[in-house]
């Protein structure tokens, strides 16, 4: 059962980078209808297509795995495979609408929402518990996951480029979009002061940390450096979604729960 939730796992992660590349390329109505492509079952010959197309392929096969894992574990971890079950056939539906709808930001945002909790939900199958410990790590881990769902309003909204500067000093307030971009940077100050704030109990790991989030910052300034780069916008996302399973693993209490050996 390890096993088979690491690969789940690992097929996640592969998942979620895989829909934010496809997100960054203005791929994500790649294929305008839904569950086909086109009206096929296989896409035609254009990047965009291609890409949503291999990006529902893997979420199927994340899916079909999760509900396994959901199934396999019911009797010793009751309530998360049944959220975890919840999560994948929502996802399902909320994928479904957002093609059908064209994107509309509630059903886009949900469908972000559900997906980082189908990932923690797995996290917290393989570590064997649900209960959190009440330390610092899981303020690092809320305010992280915060900062994981503005991220999906910022790019909802394309308030990526609001600001003209790195605090926003010299933009007007009243835009929405620069509001929207200012509570963002102020959530990433926010993470990295609660971080230091952690090194008071010196360990290598919190100092490392320290400068993963100091990272996620200065690659969040780099995306609008490089006017929404590609390989920036993935960059920003792998090192956020590291430093959010960090925080998860070292947040989720130790005294696990009996793990199914199926």
């Amino acid at each position: 059962m390890k096993k088979l939730l690491i690969t789940t796992i690992i097929f996640t992660i592969g998942l979620l980078v895989l829909g934010v590349i496809t997100s960054a390329f203005g791929a994500c109505l790649g294929c305008p209808d839904w569950p086909l492509c086109y009206g096929s079952v296989l896409p035609p010959e254009t990047f965009t297509a291609k890409l949503e197309y291999y990006h529902r392929l893997l979420a199927a096969i994340v899916g079909i795995m999760s509900i396994t894992i959901g199934i396999l574990l019911y009797r010793t971890q009751k309530l998360l495979s049944i959220a975890l079950i919840f999560l994948i056939v929502s996802q399902v539906l909320i994928g479904g609408l957002t093609v059908i709808l064209k994107m509309p930001f509630i059903v886009s945002m949900a469908h972000t929402i559900f997906g980082i909790l189908t990932y923690i939900a797995l996290i917290m199958l393989f570590k064997g518990n649900y209960k959190f410990q009440n330390n610092l790590w899981l303020t690092i881990f809320l305010l992280i996951l915060i900062y994981y769902i503005w991220d999906g309003v910022v790019e909802k909204t394309a308030s990526q480029l609001a600001c003209e500067d790195i605090f926003c000093l010299s933009s007007d307030l009243s835009n929405p979009k620069v509001l929207i971009q200012l509570i963002y940077k102020l959530i990433g100050i926010s993470i990295i002061i609660t971080s230091i704030i952690s090194l008071k109990e010196f360990s290598i790991d919190k100092l490392a940390f320290v400068l993963l989030a100091i990272s996620i910052f200065i690659s969040n300034i780099l995306i609008v450096k490089s006017l929404l780069s590609v390989s920036m916008v993935v960059l920003h996302y792998i090192l956020l979604l590291s430093a959010l399973t960090i925080s998860l693993f070292k947040s989720i209490k130790t005294d696990s729960l009996e793990t199914s050996k199926v």
